[in-house]
Parts: structure tokens; sequence; C-alpha cells
């Protein structure tokens, strides 16, 4: 893809009517509840469709409210705007976007993780008096498909979560579907290399500076990275030897998984607005759905 044409696809991306779908007409509550409960009004759909305005233009939920009614009212559309109260109560009730990846398919995917600001005071007060315990902040971990940009897979933790026990958590979704596992020294752990081999695998995971070889209890899932230590000492076992190592094993792909946080980060902001952590998880989960629409719009070849 050229660069004119990428360029005019990254205004498309603040186009109102491509966030607006076309079949909106679905906007009203059309499941039977089964009389528990008060009936809901909108749809799941119409839920959505306003969190996602809600990020892209990062507005408070009341603002958002009014934004979706005055659209409404300038198009002429007999619908009306779910209320503030009702698009914070029914969000962390939505279903997760999922990504369908057939069996069979070897994709290579590339895994990171980032933090994402919740609440808590702002960079002038921890600087003046420290930091609170108020304070806090969630981790945010992608699974990226390296050959087109789209996020596969998402999570939110608290921030005490490790990035190895968040892969292990998600590396179930993708038994028999990926050939090749990219993550940085974060990874380097036994329960990442063992979930890597069960859903048939390869990882490409810089081992440790003082990394050693297996040497009495073999555990198979620890043997790419016996290699990758072999390899290393090798070359010289320095800094040129491990740079060496990178570039023989394409773990420069790795870094697709850094870009895709900075456009999550670049697009809707460093926080999330959402207090109950159930509404973030639906937070993040709405933003990277935005961010495969917007990378299906296309990517430029050399990026």
């Amino acid at each position: 893809m050229s660069w004119s044409q990428y360029n005019k696809n990254l205004k498309e991306r603040g186009s109102l009517l491509f966030w607006l779908p076309d079949d909106i007409e679905d906007w009203w509550y059309s499941k039977n509840n089964n009389g528990v409960g008060r009936p809901n009004i909108y749809s799941d759909k119409a839920i959505r469709i306003c969190l996602q305005l809600r990020s892209l233009l990062r507005f408070p939920l009341r603002a958002t409210e009014g934004f979706v009614e005055s659209l409404f009212k300038r198009f002429k559309l007999k619908l009306s705007a779910p209320c503030y109260t009702q698009i914070s109560r029914r969000t962390g009730n939505l279903e997760k976007f999922e990504i369908l990846i057939p069996k069979g398919a070897n994709v290579n995917i590339a895994v990171d993780s980032t933090g994402l600001k919740v609440y808590g005071e702002g960079e002038w007060k921890v600087r003046m008096h420290g930091i609170s315990k108020r304070r806090t902040w969630r981790k945010v971990h992608l699974v990226v498909d390296v050959e087109n940009h789209k996020i596969l897979a998402n999570s939110l933790t608290t921030n005490k979560v490790s990035d190895a026990r968040a892969w292990t958590d998600i590396a179930s979704k993708f038994q028999d579907k990926v050939k090749t596992v990219f993550g940085d020294g974060a990874y380097d752990k036994r329960e990442c290399y063992e979930s890597i081999r069960r859903i048939g695998a390869n990882p490409i995971i810089p081992p440790q500076n003082n990394a050693r070889m297996q040497k009495k209890l073999i555990n198979p899932a620890k043997i790419p990275r016996d290699q990758a230590i072999a390899k290393i000492k090798l070359y010289g076992n320095n800094e040129e030897a491990r740079t060496q190592w990178k570039t023989e094993s394409n773990y420069h792909q790795r870094s697709l998984s850094e870009t895709a946080m900075y456009r999550l980060k670049s697009a809707f902001g460093p926080k999330l607005q959402s207090r109950k952590f159930k509404n973030q998880i639906i937070e993040l989960d709405v933003k990277v759905e935005m961010l495969n629409k917007m990378a299906s719009l296309g990517m430029p070849k050399n990026m």
C-alpha cells in the first residue's frame, strides 16, 4: 500500500460515517428477558456503539449521551440515545469481541503488555507530595498477528499480574492455530514455554543474560530456550551475539506488539475512563475492536 493511500485511510478513521453501521435499525432491544427485572430498551449493539464513540472522542458518559442524541436529530433518525446511567450499568455485561481463527491457520503472533492509568492524583501532585495508596493502574496484554497487525486477543489485569501469568491464561485460545510466538524477556518463564508447547507453537523469546542450559532434568518445553542459549554462546555470548541471534530468529517482529500498544494509546489516550473493573475490561475490548477496524482500512507494507 502506498503512503498516499495510507494517509487517506488515516483520515477515514475520523469519519463518523465509518463508525456508524448501516444496520443501525436494530438499535432497540428485541430479546425476551423472561420476565426477570425491567426489560432493556436498547440492544447490546447500541450500547457498544455509544462506547465506541465515547472512546473515539474521549467524552465523559454524559457528553456521549448528548452527542449521540444530537446525531440522531441532525440526521432525522427516529432513535433516541441511551441514558448515561444505562450505558455505565450495561457495559460490564456486554460480551467480549472475539476473532475466530481457523484451526491449523499457523499464524505468527507477538505478545506484550503495557500500563493504563485508572484514577488518582495527577502528575504534579505526585511530584510534589508522592504517590498515594489510591493511585493505581491496569495492565493491558495484547496478542498481535504480525502479518496484518490485528489484535487477536486482549486481557486486562491488575498491576500485580505478571506478563507470563497473563499469557498462560490467554494461550489456550490458540490451540493448533499458531506457528510462532514472539515475546520479550518477561516471557522467559517455564510456564510460558510449557503453554506455548501445549498449543503446538515455537517460542522466540530471548533468554536472560545469565541463563543456563538444562543439564539433568530435561523439560521438553524448554529445549528451544536451550538452543537459543547455545547459539548465543557460539556467537560470543555478548550483546553482539544476542543481536545476531535476534536477527536470525526474526525476533524484530516482536516490536509489532509494541506498535499496537502505541496505536492504542495514541488513538484513545493513556488511561481508562471506567471506574469498575468489569467495565474497564469491556472498555479495553471496545478499543481493541476499533483498532482492528482501523487496521482493516489498510496498513503500509513497510511498517
